[in-house]
C-alpha cells in the first residue's frame, strides 16, 4: 500500500500554501511588501521541506504492508533475505534476488 502521487501532491501543495499564507501573514505587518516578494521562494522552500513528512509516512507504509515496490528496492531485497523475510517470501509466495 502506498500513497497514490496525485494525494502527495495535493499534500505538497497544502502544506506549501498555508505556510507561505502564514508567513505571509505574520511577516508582512513588518516588512510589507517584501514578503509578496519572498511568497514564492517560501512556497518553493515549504514545497521541499513540508513534502519529507509525507514521503517518510509513504516509505513507512510500503514497508510496513510489503509494497512490490518497496521488495524490489535494495532495503527490501536487504529484508527478504533475513529470516523473516524468507518465512514471509513463502507464505505469501513473493521471492527477491537473494532468497531462496
Amino acid at each position: 500500500m502506498h500513497i497514490p502521487k496525485p494525494i502527495r501532491l495535493l499534500g505538497y501543495f497544502s502544506v506549501a500554501f498555508t505556510g507561505t499564507a502564514l508567513f505571509v501573514a505574520f511577516s508582512r505587518p513588518y516588512i510589507g511588501p517584501i514578503a509578496l516578494v519572498l511568497a514564492p521562494i517560501v512556497f518553493i522552500a515549504f514545497n521541499i521541506v513540508g513534502g519529507a513528512p509525507i514521503d517518510a509516512f509513504d516509505l513507512w507504509l510500503r514497508r510496513k504492508t510489503r509494497d512490490p515496490i518497496w521488495l524490489i528496492g535494495h532495503e527490501g531485497q536487504a529484508w527478504l533475505a533475513t529470516e523473516e523475510g524468507r518465512r514471509w517470501s513463502r507464505t505469501n509466495g513473493m521471492r527477491g534476488k537473494n532468497s531462496g
